[in-house]
């Protein structure tokens, strides 16, 4: 038996400190899932909707500029989030409500990419409050 912990000791009791927790401007507080609420939605026809994504801080327009208030969520050929000015509803900005998701599949040049889905909900806390 004596071999056995002798073969296991440096595989699984290390001698080294743990790795300390990040602090200072290296540490990142977890962040919740964004969704999209119903009232949100705006409906473009032919059962397509564009979402009100609105100011969010992560977003940006596709000139670098930050999301405004009453911007439309815009899901880019590689995945990336980006926000455009109200009303905008291009192959980016379009997609279709598929249970509790949106699904978006945006164009590149002449050919649709990949399907990207991104969470809705019908129901969410102070439903009463509204946006001005």
């Amino acid at each position: 038996m004596d071999w056995i912990r002798r073969f296991f000791k440096d595989r699984i009791m290390s001698k080294s400190a743990p790795t300390p927790a990040p602090t200072g401007t290296e540490y990142i507080a977890p962040r919740g899932i964004p969704c999209i609420t119903s009232d949100m939605l705006n409906d473009q026809g032919n059962g397509e909707v564009t979402a009100t994504c609105g100011a969010v801080p992560t977003l940006r327009r596709d000139d670098g500029t930050p999301a405004q208030a009453r911007d439309v969520l815009s899901l880019q050929p590689d995945g990336t989030m980006q926000s455009r000015p109200e009303g905008t509803n291009g192959w980016s900005e379009r997609a279709v409500v598929a249970g509790p998701v949106l699904v978006y599949r945006p164009l590149a040049g002449d050919k649709f990419t990949q399907t990207w889905l991104v969470p809705l909900t019908d129901k969410w806390p102070n439903a009463w409050a509204t946006i001005p």
